[in-house]
Order: C-alpha cells, then structure tokens, then sequence
C-alpha cells in the first residue's frame, strides 16, 4: 500500500493560510446590495393584514418570522408620526424599548437587506446593531440622530450563512420596516463591493 504524498498536503496548507479571510459586507445602497446579492425574494408585507396597532410579538411571513419580546410589533398601512411604508401600501411597525426584533428564515442564507424610516430620530447617540447566528456581528449598523421620517437602506451579505438575524435598538424609538430582501446562499466572490 502506498503512503499518501505529505508535501500536497503542506502545499495545501500554506495556501490556505496566505488567502485573506471574506468579511460580512454591509450596504446602504439598495441597488448596489442587489447587483452583489443576486437572486433575493422579496417581502413587502402587502399579504398581510394591516391593523394599525403595534401589540404582536410573533409576524409570519411566507420566508420568515420576525420576532420581538413584549408584543411590541404589527404591519400599518397608516402613517403616524413620520412612520410609513417604502414598499406598497403596508408596512412593519416595530416599537423598539430598547430591544432586539430578530428575523428567522426558513432555510440558511447569506444576504439580508430592508428600508428602514424614522429610525433614529432620538437625541443623544441612537444606533442599531446586527447579529446573526453564522457569526456576524455589527455593532454600529446605523448611528443616529437622523431626521425624522427619513429612510435608510441597510443590506448584509455574510460570509458564513444564517438562519436567525438579529437588530438591536438601544432608545425607545418606534421604526418602520419595510421593503425585506433575503437570499440564497450567495457563490463565493459574489459579495464585491
């Protein structure tokens, strides 16, 4: 029986070595994070009934739930206090104090991005954060104040895949959500900037 070659194996290794490590890549162009993510399905919260009230704590759409402790959530078609929608007519009013809502997708992906409006707008230094369960982690996703009613687009493609991403808000600020793209598993080298 003959004995493996060791030297392809070391070959192999200190290659690997030398190769830069992928990062999570973050986006604030909705357009720019499409061309990256590819394919993505789209939520916009239009399927759902509205009703104007922020008392869930558990949203199921058909590519995921959103989650948030102490039924602080719920999808308006009305607009209240510069909270509206960006996509469609409905929208997911989240009533953060502070808190997390954390999105749980059906299978494993790589890419997330949504239009958020009237985040922020608080004093002081107001910020979200985002973390998944693949191991991205993003303290500073978006800082605040920002003006009342604006909207913002925020976008991850991830190096490792995730089926739990989490948004933390650390001020009692309500926020609209809206506009959600999630994704496949992008291919390796698709998350350039």
């Amino acid at each position: 029986m003959r004995k493996p070659d060791v030297r392809l194996l070391v070959v192999a290794v200190v290659v690997g070595a030398a190769c830069p490590a992928l990062a999570d890549t973050v986006f604030n162009d909705e357009q720019e994070f499409l061309r990256a993510a590819g394919s993505t399905s789209f939520e916009s919260f239009e399927e759902l009934p509205a009703n104007d009230t922020a008392r869930e704590d558990t949203i199921r759409t058909p590519g995921f739930t959103v989650q948030t402790r102490r039924m602080r959530m719920g999808i308006f078609s009305s607009t209240i206090l510069g909270l509206h929608a960006t996509h469609g007519s409905n929208y997911l009013v989240w009533d953060a104090d502070p808190g997390q809502i954390t999105f749980t997708f059906r299978k494993a992906i790589t890419a997330f991005g949504l239009t958020l409006n009237d985040a922020l707008d608080q004093r002081g230094k107001p910020r979200l954060s985002l973390a998944t369960d693949g191991g991205a982690a993003i303290p500073e996703l978006l800082v605040g104040p920002l003006d009342d009613a604006e909207e913002r687009f925020v976008g991850i493609i991830a190096d490792a895949p995730f089926t739990r991403l989490s948004i933390g808000n650390n001020t009692r600020d309500s926020v609209g959500l809206d506009g959600v793209h999630f994704g496949p598993i992008a291919e390796p080298g698709n998350a350039t900037r």
